[in-house]
């Protein structure tokens, strides 16, 4: 009789076991009550106020539902309800960052768990959920060349600012305080060029100060960097107005970084190199005016020859 009841003892965990293992196996074959999810802003600045200061979380239900969706911590902490809500499909909500007292909350990763209430089924999305608030920093490691001119021939074309960031970041670019370019997100730091535009509209002859600022990717922005002046310049005359004796010569620097340099005065023209260029007065007494240019670009002095 012993011997009958250990048997039929080992038949029912054999059996139980059977149920068990099949029972496991279909809850792994039965489908998630949640798909197709999405994330904007997975990592993101609450304080940012910029258009990364808010996170969007979107999903598909399988079925209608009433569905409670709270931010949580690593640990499991409730930290914001963002929906009690009964939904048909779609699913889309969004988090600015804030605990339920409007407090922002500490830099960190965080996750949206989910209760179903018709599958009684609560679920915690693994995509994970990353609060930055902290901007990164930028220094100016170098500036050159000082003075430049976008001309189109190949010598000092831009400026060139090589950098420094704190972390992951990419340059800002401001010229006199507006800001002209945005470079790639850079992990330690890189260069970044200015040549002379803004917008595709090219800025006139003069000197313009720049400043760079890092944004990281959560969209945090750094103070501005000290200012540094660099001149653009096509070319340039020393003098607006040359007064000289019929006949006489006379010299006014020109400065480009152009090989040569092409001038007009009272009908007579020349080449020379940039530097100080060397002409003599007309004879006749009056005003005229000298031209000197350099790749597509014009200066005017006025030429005033008074007699002997």
């Amino acid at each position: 009789m012993a011997r009958v009841l250990a048997i039929l003892l080992v038949l029912g965990l054999l059996g139980g076991t059977a149920a068990a293992f099949v029972i496991t196996e279909g809850l792994k074959l039965e489908k998630s009550p949640v798909t197709r999810t999405h994330l904007v802003n997975q990592l993101f600045s609450p304080t940012c106020d910029c258009s990364k200061d808010v996170a969007s979380i979107g999903f598909q239900l399988r079925r209608v539902d009433t569905v409670t969706a709270t931010v949580v911590t690593p640990q499991g902490e409730a930290v914001a309800t963002l929906a009690v809500h009964y939904f048909r499909r779609s699913v889309e909500v969004s988090w600015n960052g804030r605990d339920e007292q409007g407090s922002v909350v500490p830099d960190g990763t965080y996750k949206l768990r989910l209760h179903l209430a018709h599958h009684h089924q609560t679920i915690t999305l693994p995509n994970a959920i990353r609060v930055e608030t902290t901007a990164p920093s930028i220094a100016v490691k170098a500036i050159a060349p000082r003075v430049f001119s976008p001309d189109h021939d190949g010598r000092a074309e831009y400026v060139k600012i090589a950098f420094s960031v704190s972390a992951p970041a990419r340059a800002l670019l401001y010229v006199n305080r507006t800001l002209v370019g945005r470079g790639q997100i850079k992990r330690a730091g890189g260069t970044i060029h200015w040549y002379g535009k803004a917008h595709g509209k090219p800025y006139r002859p003069g000197v313009y100060r720049l400043s760079l600022r890092a944004e990281d990717q959560a969209g945090n922005v750094s103070a501005p960097t000290r200012a540094v002046s660099v001149r653009l310049r096509y070319i340039a005359l020393a003098r607006n107005v040359i007064r000289v004796r019929s006949g006489a010569r006379f010299a006014i620097r020109v400065s480009s970084d152009a090989e040569v340099v092409r001038w007009l005065l009272h009908g007579k023209t020349g080449e020379s190199a940039p530097g100080t260029l060397r002409l003599r007065a007309p004879r006749k007494p009056g005003q005229y005016r000298l031209f000197v240019t350099s790749v597509g670009r014009a200066q005017v002095a006025l030429v005033v020859v008074s007699k002997r």
